[in-house]
């Protein structure tokens, strides 16, 4: 009695068409992931600007003076309010330090001091140009002077994100 032995196994052929597969669907997904991290970069920049955004308002509502980190803003310091600096280029503001940033900054006895200072991230610029350079949240009336629109744009791809501070001082972003 003879018995057949038949190998088993995979052609290169069914080896090849498998690792092709295998790689179409690696380079599809590393280019997701690519595109997923700079949308994720876009996102973080607004959602940092739009907290220093209610930051400032939050704490003009509560009348809060950051004394221990300035200490110019003492007891003896009027409060007046907040403001978010926008220095998208060269700025004649003399609390902007670099292009493509944002300041936090208390206005103690109608003199600025900037609380924290902030640079948006590689590819993400202010474009076009905010409708307003300068919110300012004061301590007694609600709202804010300088309401407007804050577009944030990535450059390598032109993904934008939008905030929008309305005169009541409403802050969304989409």
């Amino acid at each position: 009695m003879r018995k057949s032995f038949q190998e088993s196994g995979f052609t290169i052929i069914e080896l090849i068409v498998v690792f092709s597969i295998i790689a179409i669907l690696s380079v599809i997904g590393v280019a997701a992931f690519v595109n997923y991290s700079r949308i994720q970069i876009l996102e973080a920049a607004a959602s940092d600007l739009s907290s220093t955004l209610l930051v400032a308002k939050s704490r003009a509502i509560s009348q809060v003076k950051p004394s221990s980190q300035i200490p110019q803003c003492d007891n003896s310091a009027i409060l007046n309010g907040y403001r978010v600096i926008l220095c998208p280029t060269s700025s004649s503001d003399v609390l902007c330090t670099a292009n493509n940033s944002y300041v936090l900054a208390v206005r103690c006895s109608n003199v600025d001091y900037r609380i924290k200072s902030s640079v948006l991230p590689k590819n993400v610029v202010f474009s076009p140009s905010p409708t307003s350079l300068s919110f300012y949240f004061p301590v007694i009336s609600s709202g804010v002077k300088g309401a407007g629109t804050i577009t944030l744009t990535l450059t390598t791809d032109n993904n934008i994100r939008t905030i929008t501070v309305d005169p009541i001082g409403g802050i969304q972003t989409q």
